[in-house]
């Protein structure tokens, strides 16, 4: 035993050398841990960041099955909850920020559809209107299937 604290010179360098290797992996952060952290911030300006990172992850990921969507083009909705407005037909009208969501008028017969749906619950249609813009922040992008043919 060389030093004071009982290790020998080769032991020291041993310890040394362990301290300079790559250091150990991380454990893997589960899609859980993440959605766990954002329930527990209260940091908006944090999540908002996370929101836009997400927003624009999405957009790289779907970028080639992405359809182009505009404004007033003619679509069908497809694969969204809730299921009511599956197969609905309409106009897309106005995108979010992030062109990520867009606002559409559905025709008269998606109106019609959707005003006598038995499990429609959400949206109360009077009788008068012929074509219902769906409110709030719009339909994915993802969920508007453009209709062949027509614009």
């Amino acid at each position: 035993m060389d030093t004071a604290n009982g290790q020998t010179k080769k032991q020291k360098k041993d310890k040394k050398a362990k301290k300079a290797q790559a250091p150990a992996a991380l454990p893997a952060i589960t899609m859980d841990h993440v959605i766990a952290a954002i329930r527990a911030s209260s940091d908006q300006a944090a999540i908002a960041l996370l929101q836009e990172a997400a927003t624009a992850r999405l957009a790289e990921l779907t970028k080639v099955e992405r359809p182009q969507i505009g404004t007033g083009m003619k679509v069908r909705i497809v694969d969204i909850r809730p299921v009511v407005l599956k197969g609905l037909t309409g106009t897309v009208q106005q995108p979010n920020r992030t062109r990520s969501r867009w606002t559409v008028l559905l025709d008269e017969e998606s109106t019609q559809r959707l005003r006598y749906h038995p499990n429609n619950t959400r949206w109360n249609i009077p009788a008068s209107t012929t074509r219902f813009l769906l409110p709030g922040t719009g339909v994915p992008v993802g969920c508007l299937q453009p209709l062949e043919g027509e614009q």
